[in-house]
């Protein structure tokens, strides 16, 4: 087991957390809290419109329903304007929210990312028990190890996981 959490940690340390990978990511993240302004507030007076449009949308819809239309397909699109609707007001609470993150201090968010990712990297050395959890927060799946007939040993792969 000993050989395998060290051949799993290295490869995580040395082929994820490369430099060219983290400093890609540092940067996605830092660009995420430097949103355009005008883009934001372009989008941000969008977004009201449109609910009110799925509003009036949907009370079309029911009132459609009430009189006795089509129930099967007029509920469907009702359903799914309800979940334009909320995915909607989440994309105009998460711009509410981009606006104040944007007002944070970059350059000391970008200084405690690198720092964590330095420590995530002397941690993988010395903690077992944590890169095994960290290791299963960056893969979608299982670890698979697979017998090497031929040369002995095994060999592994994952397949990882691109969410937050």
């Amino acid at each position: 087991m000993a050989k395998a959490d060290d051949a799993v940690i290295g490869q995580l340390r040395d082929y994820v957390l490369q430099h060219e990978i983290v400093e890609g990511a540092v940067q996605d993240a830092l660009d995420a809290l430097r949103p355009k302004a005008g883009k934001l507030e372009s989008r941000r007076s969008e977004l009201p419109a449109e609910i009110r449009n799925i509003d009036e949308e949907a009370e079309r819809l029911t009132a459609a329903i009430a009189s006795g239309g089509e129930l099967q397909s007029l509920v469907k699109v009702l359903k799914d304007r309800d979940q334009q609707r909320v995915h909607g007001q989440r994309e105009l609470d998460m711009l509410e929210r981009l606006t104040k993150v944007s007002n944070l201090d970059v350059g000391r968010i970008e200084r405690d990312l690198r720092a964590r990712v330095k420590d995530w990297r002397s941690l993988l050395r010395r903690q077992t028990p944590i890169s095994r959890q960290i290791l299963t927060k960056l893969l979608a799946d299982r670890l698979v190890f697979m017998p090497r007939a031929e040369q002995g040993g095994y060999e592994f792969s994952a397949r990882p996981s691109l969410g937050n």
